[in-house]
């Protein structure tokens, strides 16, 4: 921890590099003055009709015109615009003269729109090669691996074709790869390779110097495969026999009948009538500390239950369907080793049925076809992939399962750390901070996003000043209730601790600028998931950072893995946490209202409890009982906290919106953006030609004000990037506009290429995620 007064900064940072360097952007773009050139033959011809003009006209203010026209001609090859020609319309003594200027005129444009389209051919022809050499771009296509193997079967046949010969299909392919292409150039997501990323302290600047030129490759199978394994497994008595199942987490002392249920698709509350048996089975529950293998429970069953073992076990697997009792699961799917631990734990079974013995084979191929894919050629990898995707049909298959909605494309993903040169240095980072502790303190109050809105001003009419309310008793009236009012709110709290991600840039004064690219609440969050790349010095820096209970309840996605935690675990019904520590119930669980507050507080201890989210996945993802726990229970960091005062948008013409940049400090919190609405586009569909459409697209742009470089997407999308310079990229701009939703949202490019401050090699799009607590 960097200690800095009342505010402490985490001693790592993260750095989300692109997986290709900013020149490529430049090979996809030309220069493209508003006119091109024009050549005349006339010009010997115009010079004699000046010469005539000026004998036959009397000494005039007109006459002093043409006589500078013609200077002006001669010594620049100047030609008179508009202003003489309309002078001269009404002088019957110099018709030669006007009628040559305005054949010249139409010449000139003739000639200027011809060679304008000549040029838009030699660009999109030399943008169209470029493509075709990002088509062997080895890290580019690693990346496609994992994201398109249709892509990546098409890529040789559209290599080697000239651009001439393109058909619509190797266009469609081309743009395709354009898309992944700029990805990789200017998104800081991490994904494969197509963005990368590298761990370092802020006090240790990497330069090119202490670079190695090394990778560090991972690529693990799908966790989301796991649920669809343990189907086939939980039927399989060897498996179940010895696995431990725990009474679920809302049930807290006999006599309680209602619990929340989540069978991985819907969740809701269950309500058991009154059955000796099931009270039997709590009570046996309880007096062993919620948790006993199926076995025992059973045969504890069949010695005081009047009723046969086969009945009995019925009886249970019922009480599971319920979600009554929960399996312990011997593998949660949290981190990246989660197949092997799966492959161990069959090997201790003393039984080996044939499902068990085929379940083991699938785990070890997905092991061993994980570890090899990193050193494979490409050809390997793909057969590989391919080969994995039929064994993994052929699996469920033959056990009568459903395959999860996988792609052969994502049975495996693929992490990358990669060492990044740095040329921040550690007092900048710790000004940026600074800044964004500033203007946090000046934040507003009483912003949320709608959801907390709702909630909050729910329970502040639901809950007496001072008292407690049980937390599924609220979630139960809540979401029943569906209420929509979002008033009053209380003041946003101050989270623990806070993320940013920071996209560090130097201007053209040669000042430390930075763009905020978001806020969350701190704890470790976006570390946690590519924690398995870390080297374990750096580990040790982060294990004491986060001092909160992680939030218990996760999907089944690689996005969410994380490490074990030692602050506690919140026992939720289907909840996965690795965490160590004190164990809270979801049952003893209730809201306090103090003031116009409200917080979460341990209905046994009465201390508080704050949630750390670990996961990458959006908390609109879960279980509506789960997003009230998210929203109560972790921290409110939002970017919008900080911009929502400033974030109207200026009207300022029919059809069309802009909003400011917003800055504070060293920081960009906002980039300008820009809504659209269809008719300012709609004169584009006018012009037949592609150089026409192209030309006429720049005009409304500039218009508009739109930076050269730009990101847009249609609502629902994510942004792409666009350069009004590159005639491929408008290309696909087009298209994005022939899918006609709208309004259609355009923000500036910010940092751009020549302001980029991390290397590999060469100058990259890069991220940092930092962590501070105030």
């Amino acid at each position: 921890m960097i200690d800095k007064g009342s505010m402490s900064i985490c001693p790592l940072m993260l750095i989300r590099v692109a997986g290709l360097p900013l020149t490529w952007l430049d090979q996809l773009s030309d220069r493209w003055p508003d006119k091109i050139g024009h050549a005349d033959s006339r010009k010997s011809t115009l010079m004699d009709a000046f010469n005539d003009a000026l004998e036959a006209l009397p000494v005039s203010p007109l006459r002093l015109e043409i006589y500078n026209a013609r200077k002006a001609f001669f010594q620049r090859g100047k030609v008179p615009g508009p202003d003489l020609r309309s002078q001269l319309a009404g002088q019957p003594d110099v018709p030669a003269l006007l009628q040559l200027l305005q054949m010249l005129e139409a010449a000139e444009q003739e000639q200027v729109a011809r060679n304008f389209e000549q040029g838009y051919e030699t660009a999109m022809q030399r943008e169209w090669h470029t493509l075709q050499k990002a088509a062997s771009e080895t890290s580019l296509l690693r990346a496609l691996l994992f994201a398109s193997h249709d892509l990546l079967d098409r890529l040789p046949a559209f290599a080697s074709k000239h651009p001439r010969d393109f058909d619509k299909k190797d266009r469609r392919v081309g743009l395709a790869l354009l898309r992944y292409l700029t990805r990789a150039v200017t998104k800081t997501s991490p994904l494969s390779r197509f963005t990368t990323i590298s761990v370092q302290a802020i006090e240790e600047v990497n330069t090119s110097a202490d670079m190695l030129d090394l990778e560090k490759i991972q690529v693990t199978p799908n966790v989301a495969l796991l649920p669809a394994i343990y189907e086939v497994l939980l039927r399989e008595q060897a498996f179940t026999r010895h696995l431990p199942l725990r009474l679920n987490p809302c049930i807290t002392a006999s006599g309680q009948s209602r619990w929340l249920y989540f069978d991985g698709d819907q969740e809701s509350f269950q309500q058991l009538e009154q059955h000796p048996v099931a009270e039997r089975v709590i009570d046996m529950m309880l007096g062993h500390q919620r948790s006993m293998p199926f076995s025992v429970l059973l045969g504890k069953l069949v010695e005081q239950v009047d009723a046969g073992a086969q009945q009995l076990e019925l009886f249970l697997q019922e009480l599971i369907d319920l979600g009554l009792l929960e399996w312990e699961l011997p593998e949660k799917g949290l981190s990246p080793a989660w197949c092997g631990n799966l492959y161990q734990h069959l090997g201790f079974l003393q039984d080996q049925p044939e499902a068990i013995v085929r379940t083991a084979e699938l785990l070890q191929w997905l092991r061993v076809v994980a570890r090899t894919i990193p050193h494979q050629s490409l050809e390997e990898a793909r057969r590989a992939q391919d080969e994995t995707f039929q064994k993994l049909q052929h699996f469920f298959g033959e056990n009568r399962s459903v395959m999860p909605p996988v792609s052969v494309e994502q049975v495996f993903f693929e992490d990358v750390e990669a060492h990044a040169e740095s040329q921040i240095p550690a007092n900048v980072i710790e000004n940026y901070v600074k800044d964004l502790a500033a203007c946090w303190q000046e934040r507003a109050n009483g912003v949320y996003s709608t959801m907390h809105a709702r909630i909050f001003s729910f329970a502040l009419r639901t809950i007496e000043d001072g008292e407690t309310y049980d937390f599924l008793d609220f979630c139960e009236r809540f979401i029943s209730e569906n209420p929509s009012e979002t008033s009053p709110l209380p003041s946003t709290s101050k989270p623990a601790k806070i993320g940013a991600l920071l996209q560090p840039f130097m201007d053209e004064n040669g000042t430390y600028r930075a763009v905020v690219n978001g806020l969350f609440p701190g704890g470790g969050k976006l570390f946690a998931r590519w924690w398995h790349l870390f080297p374990e010095s750096q580990r040790g820096k982060l294990k004491n950072w986060n001092e909160s209970v992680a939030f218990p309840w996760q999907g089944w996605s690689n996005a969410n893995f994380q490490p074990p935690t030692p602050a506690g675990v919140l026992e939720v019904p289907d909840g996965r946490t690795d965490s160590g520590g004190k164990h809270f119930l979801l049952g003893h669980l209730r809201l306090l209202r103090r003031g116009d507050d409200v917080a979460l507080v341990d209905g046994i201890t009465g201390k508080m409890v704050e949630l750390t989210d670990l996961a990458l996945e959006a908390s609109s993802l879960r279980p509506p009982v789960m997003q009230v726990l998210w929203c109560l229970g972790v921290p409110y960091c939002s970017l919008q906290v900080l911009v929502h005062a400033q974030m109207d948008w200026d009207t300022r013409g029919d059809g069309w919106r802009s909003r400011r940049r917003i800055e504070f400090g060293t920081l960009v919190l906002m980039r300008a953006a820009w809504e659209i609405e269809r008719e300012i586009f709609a004169t584009i569909a006018l012009a037949k030609r592609e150089a026409d459409r192209f030309r006429s697209c720049r005009q409304i742009l500039t218009h508009l004000g739109v930076p050269r470089r730009f990101f847009a997407w249609p609502p629902g999308e994510k942004p792409q990037y666009f350069d009004q310079d590159s005639p491929l990229l408008m290309l696909l701009f087009g298209k994005l506009l022939r899918q006609d939703r709208w309004p259609l949202l355009l923000t500036e490019m910010l940092p751009v290429p020549g302001h980029a401050l991390v290397k590999k090699g060469e100058p990259r799009a890069a991220e940092f995620v930092l962590e501070f607590a105030l």
